[in-house]
């Protein structure tokens, strides 16, 4: 009986598990074969509910990615068929600031489609491993000074102050120097478009540890402490709209984390709703 008991447990908790209640455990104790079999029960068990949980959250995600570029999709299209429906049906007699204005419209929507595509295909090779680092020795302060300057005119029409602070003697950084500037580049558009007129942005870089730290940081309203987690998901937007007139595509940040790793590398970022945000990266030499 004692034997048989202990048997008639494992095939209940077989049929259990055949009946979908993939959170069924045994309880038997003991050294000897019977003992030793619940147990790799429960670890086989534990590992299926897993791999379950995960091919759920990866269908959510598959479903969360075609939602979302069907919608990205979806307006700039409309929008330019719109137009286009507009200047056929008026047998294209629109004065010159009429037709100006269709165009320009059309152009912007259809810029807007055109980086959609290009950060899904980059994002995808970044995702797959197909894309390689080719890295070089250069000055990060450097760089990111370049950057600044790039997007000055952006800057001054927002009305808003750009800074850089860096350590002296900075050493060099070994990494691919395009990506690096995309990086950049992406954090401190990101910053811009979320920081209120008369506003101001601080990038600093540091030598840590052996180590190169980028801090960008904005004085935007900050994200909410429940994005934080899902900042540099695809597609994620906070639902404080942390943005100007462009809401962007939602990639950027997930190609900048994906960049980063390539490099070996961290980013995380921090924030307290009301005083902006704050964006870390670390960088080996």
């Amino acid at each position: 009986f004692f034997l048989t008991r202990r048997l008639k447990k494992l095939g209940l908790a077989v049929g259990e598990f055949q009946e979908g209640n993939y959170e069924y455990r045994l309880n038997i104790r003991g050294s000897d074969e019977i003992g030793i079999l619940a147990g790799a029960f429960n670890e086989m068990a534990s590992s299926i509910e897993k791999s379950i949980d995960k091919l759920h959250d990866t269908e959510k995600q598959r479903s969360d990615l075609l939602t979302n570029i069907s919608h990205d999709l979806r307006s700039p299209l409309t929008s330019i068929r719109g137009h286009i429906e507009t200047m056929l049906l008026k047998n294209i007699r629109l004065n010159d600031k009429e037709g100006r204005e269709f165009l320009e419209i059309s152009l912007k929507n259809i810029s807007g489609l055109q980086k959609l595509v290009d950060e899904l295909f980059d994002l995808a090779r970044f995702e797959t491993k197909q894309v390689k680092a080719f890295k070089e020795s250069f000055n990060l302060a450097e760089l990111v000074q370049d950057t600044i300057l790039k997007l000055k005119p952006r800057s001054d029409s927002y009305g808003i102050n750009v800074f850089m602070h860096h350590d002296n003697d900075l050493p060099s950084i070994n990494a691919d120097i395009g990506m690096i500037e995309r990086v950049i580049s992406n954090l401190l558009e990101n910053a811009l478009k979320n920081t209120p007129e008369g506003g101001r942005v601080d990038l600093a870089i540091n030598a840590i540890n052996g180590k190169i730290k980028l801090t960008v940081s904005d004085t935007g309203q900050g994200i909410d402490k429940e994005d934080l987690p899902h900042i540099f998901e695809r597609f994620y937007r906070a639902d404080k709209s942390r943005n100007r007139d462009n809401p962007g595509t939602g990639l950027g940040l997930a190609i900048v984390k994906e960049i980063i790793e390539l490099h070996k590398g961290s980013i995380e970022v921090q924030s307290l709703d009301g005083s902006g945000a704050v964006f870390i990266i670390v960088l080996p030499y």
